[in-house]
């Protein structure tokens, strides 16, 4: 008796097997660097809107880490400001590109708003229409 579903073509399998596979790992890296790269632009953001939270963070790092090395996963249990900050930015930020996008065909109205040809837009999630936020 075969194995379940072993007779099945596979998207992996036969002439396509490395194009699909590569496919694959550049969609996993694209998404975990694009995540990466937002989380950090937020934090940067964060800490030069919050400058007293920087300083905090900064006080703490060097205290604990020092200049002399990096810091390691076993400091985390002594860096509970640095923690609780870099939470903050992930609570706060929109670190996920969730946004789909649109482009109005025509002139239309959107409430009594009116959105001429061709207007670009991205609706993000729950939180309705992505703008520029103050925080």
């Amino acid at each position: 008796m075969e194995a379940a579903g072993q007779d099945q073509p596979s998207s992996f399998s036969g002439q396509h097997m490395e194009l699909n596979l590569r496919n694959v790992l550049v969609d996993l890296f694209v998404a975990g660097s694009d995540t990466t790269s937002a989380s950090l632009r937020w934090a940067l953001l964060f800490m030069a809107k919050h400058v007293r939270v920087q300083s905090k963070v900064r006080e703490e790092l060097d205290r604990v880490v020092g200049r002399g090395r990096l810091a390691r996963p076993a400091d985390r249990a002594d860096l509970p400001y640095t923690e609780a900050a870099i939470s903050e930015v992930q609570r706060r930020a929109n670190i996920a590109n969730v946004a789909i996008s649109h482009t109005t065909l025509k002139d239309v109205k959107l409430g009594e708003k009116k959105v001429l040809e061709y207007f670009f837009f991205a609706f993000c999630g729950e939180s309705g229409a992505c703008t520029r936020r103050d925080f």
